[in-house]
């Protein structure tokens, strides 16, 4: 008895270009972060306005 070995599928286009899906995404995710995540134009915020001091009445003795 004679044992055919045949010949594997040929891959499918997700199985050959899974890794370059993977890689343009991750750039493309890398990009977005980089840029403050998407939000406004990436430039930090200026410092606040500073805590003013609180003012606490004298205790009252009568």
């Amino acid at each position: 008895m004679r044992y055919l070995i045949s010949e594997p599928d040929e891959p499918t286009w997700w199985q050959e270009n899974k890794p370059v899906v993977y890689a343009v995404a991750g750039l493309a995710a890398g990009f977005w972060l980089a840029s403050a995540g998407g939000h406004g134009d990436g430039t930090p915020a200026g410092p606040g306005p500073s805590p003013s001091a609180s003012v606490t009445a004298a205790p009252h003795i009568g």
